[in-house]
């Protein structure tokens, strides 16, 4: 308050009560008067001082000796029990504290932490025991033949949005321990459409499903041209043997259309790992999957750090992000996939909690 003179200040109180909108209050306040404009707990400071004295100008300020009193911690304590998914900017103003004191009452009075929230695809009952047995023949293939995890390729697709995905960084639970809270989400429509398989070795892809340049939905027809004219010529490319190759998708309908069976069973003749296959891949569950569980988080943090504008630059940061991982990441994420497997026996199925919490 001390950097405004008292018509700045009576300018901010006025227009906070015209447009009753801190944000617009500062918008305003750059289109009026440039520079930086005053803080969201300044202007709140000038509008409460102003309805509680009637005046924008400095009263002699008296220190508390401290806002920790018994009250206001147990008031802190019966809004966080009512709501624990409130931000601190929201309750420190709902409180008339500052989040510095409302952060202190959290962490040293109530010993609340902020938590991320999970997110998880729900698991039905029947899905249990698949997962189970998919988990317990893997380990057991790969005790067996200590080349087959070098010669896995995962995959699947991803869709990119323009304007981002989900940030689950500014969503947080405060509580005493990890609520081990999972929030369980629907797929939904994107704009670009990216296909990766991940091995252990390397990565091929990425492939975006578009037709003269313009995103298109994934059919059976495409994901077969996909396989043909571009996943098959990229294992030629890198000399892979297809008889080495195991190759696993998840039971997407397009993956698991008839030719594209038909064309898979041919290819990889008792390695492949799908839905209507003799190894069979368990329903709703990308949190064992390299792409899910590793590919598509990596990059949709990296791709949008450069903030693309339109479709040509997302593509190609896609590309950049996936061209960037090193093969010791690679070789990290199917080790991963294992201690995934194993996890899964330990859970009889469910989700996997002690990988989804895990404390540092």
């Amino acid at each position: 308050m001390d950097n405004w003179d008292t018509e700045t200040r009576i300018w901010i109180v006025r227009r906070y009560h015209a447009l009753e909108s801190v944000v617009s209050v500062q918008r305003e306040y750059r289109r009026t008067f440039g520079g930086n404009p005053p803080s969201r707990w300044t202007i709140m400071r000038l509008v409460n001082n102003f309805a509680e004295h009637g005046t924008v100008n400095r009263r002699p300020y008296h220190r508390n000796p401290s806002v920790r009193t018994e009250e206001t911690i147990a008031a802190v304590a019966a809004a966080i029990q009512h709501n624990p998914r409130v931000s601190t900017r929201s309750l420190s103003a709902q409180m008339g504290i500052s989040r510095q004191s409302l952060q202190s009452i959290m962490h040293k009075d109530l010993d609340l932490f902020p938590y991320k929230i999970q997110m998880a695809n729900k698991l039905n009952a029947a899905d249990l025991p698949i997962r189970l047995e998919f988990c317990q023949k893997m380990l057991q293939m790969v005790e067996e033949d200590g080349n087959m995890l070098n010669c896995l390729f995962m995959s699947n697709e991803a869709h990119f949005d323009l304007n981002g995905n989900i940030n689950k960084q500014n969503c947080r639970i405060w509580s005493a321990s990890n609520p081990q809270t999972l929030h369980e989400t629907e797929l939904h429509p994107l704009r670009v459409t990216v296909w990766c398989a991940v091995s252990s070795r390397f990565i091929v892809g990425p492939y975006f499903f578009e037709e003269n340049g313009h995103p298109v939905t994934v059919t059976g027809d495409r994901y077969l041209n996909m396989l043909r004219e571009f996943f098959y010529p990229e294992l030629r490319r890198k000399r892979i043997s297809f008889n080495s190759v195991w190759f696993q998708q998840d039971g997407a309908g397009p993956h698991i259309a008839q030719p594209v069976m038909t064309e898979l069973r041919r290819k990889f003749p008792n390695k492949l790992i799908s839905r209507n296959s003799t190894f069979r891949w368990p329903p709703r569950s990308p949190d064992l999957t390299a792409p899910d569980f590793f590919l598509w988080g990596h990059c949709k943090q990296e791709v949008y750090k450069a903030k693309p504008t339109n479709l040509n630059e997302l593509k190609q940061s896609i590309r950049a992000t996936i061209a960037a991982i090193p093969v010791s990441t690679l070789q990290a994420v199917m080790n991963n996939f294992l201690l995934r497997c194993r996890t899964c026996i330990n859970e009889q199925g469910g989700h996997l909690n002690s990988i989804i919490f895990k404390t540092n």
